[in-house]
């Protein structure tokens, strides 16, 4: 079958990452490597998000910040993390094209990391099969990942996320 990048464009993160946990531990064969986001909580508050690869990425060290919390609905972006861990993680990922790619969101803190940009778009030109989540309306980049013609957008809502898990993981099935 022809690859297909399956990209779960979410409106609730929480249910967005539910349905991508359940289909990473049901994809059969397809062994994931990528990159997933994990957040901090200090006092039962969250504090920040970082960067952890699926994949050895040498010199970089794993489980990086990505986006701290400046204060209630403020958020500072830290692009570094991006050009030098993301980038590195994409690369590697991209060497390794009969894997399933899991990316664990993109949205507005990717903006300002070209470097990272170019190696995720190389990586979906590689891999037979990427599953990730898009965060909704954030941007020309998640919007170019979006509108390519070998990616499919699967919105998750209220309605639709307990059935997606099934739907998403038949697509897989039926790519082998």
């Amino acid at each position: 079958a022809d690859a297909l990048d399956v990209v779960v464009e979410i409106v609730e993160l929480a249910s967005g990452a539910r349905v991508q946990r359940r289909v990473r531990s049901d994809a059969g064969e397809h062994a994931p490597a990528g990159r997933l986001f994990y957040f901090v909580e200090i006092g039962g508050v969250q504090k920040g998000f970082y960067l952890h690869s699926l994949v050895p990425v040498g010199e970089y060290e794993n489980d990086s910040p990505i986006l701290i919390r400046a204060g209630k609905g403020k958020k500072i972006s830290i692009p570094e993390t991006f050009e030098t861990l993301g980038a590195a993680v994409m690369k590697k990922v991209k060497e390794m094209p009969e894997k399933t790619a899991v990316i664990d969101e993109l949205g507005k803190a990717e903006a300002d990391a070209p470097a990272f940009q170019e190696a995720l778009f190389s990586c979906l030109d590689t891999q037979s099969l990427v599953i990730g989540v898009l965060q909704k309306n954030t941007g020309a980049f998640t919007q170019a990942v979006a509108e390519r013609p070998d990616v499919e957008v699967i919105e998750v809502t209220e309605k639709n996320r307990d059935g997606l898990l099934e739907e998403i993981c038949k697509k897989i099935k039926n790519m082998e």
